[in-house]
């Protein structure tokens, strides 16, 4: 079986305030609180993908912390403009069950990818922290949505 998490960066600074965009400390603890709902889906994770922009891979790092997992993967085929088909073929070619932390319009189209098998960027609008679980056994399904405001 293959599952997989999309989810996106959590709140970043404006370039304005800092040119490398880190996670506001509001993005920490947003992203924390989904991690530890992902935390109790009980999936035993392999592998956390994102891209290197700063904020995806704090993203990352809080979400690998809190759920233990020490396999970490920077990707530019995870940027906001990237094709998502390549990160397509790669979890089309990989068992397993992974996190792939990035950014819109990239994460809205891979899930137009999977789900839906079209490439839109207007098929799902995810917030800040905010992500979908896919499994696929025969064909993909929505596992969840989550959003940071959903646990409070």
């Amino acid at each position: 079986m293959i599952y997989v998490v999309l989810l996106r960066h959590g709140e970043a600074y404006p370039s304005s305030v800092n040119p490398e965009r880190p996670l506001t400390e509001k993005g920490v603890v947003e992203t924390k609180k989904v991690a530890k709902a992902l935390k109790k889906l009980s999936v035993n994770f392999d592998t956390v993908y994102h891209s290197p922009k700063l904020r995806a891979k704090q993203t990352a790092e809080v979400v690998a912390e809190e759920l233990q997992i020490t396999n970490l993967v920077e990707t530019e085929e995870l940027l906001p403009e990237a094709d998502p088909q390549n990160i397509k073929e790669l979890i089309d070619n990989k068992e397993g069950k992974a996190i792939f932390c990035g950014h819109l319009p990239h994460l809205a189209r891979l899930f137009g990818l999977l789900y839906l098998g079209i490439d839109n960027d207007k098929v799902i609008d995810l917030r800040t922290s905010g992500g979908v679980g896919l499994k696929k056994g025969h064909r993909w399904v929505l596992d969840f949505a989550i959003y940071p405001s959903l646990l409070d």
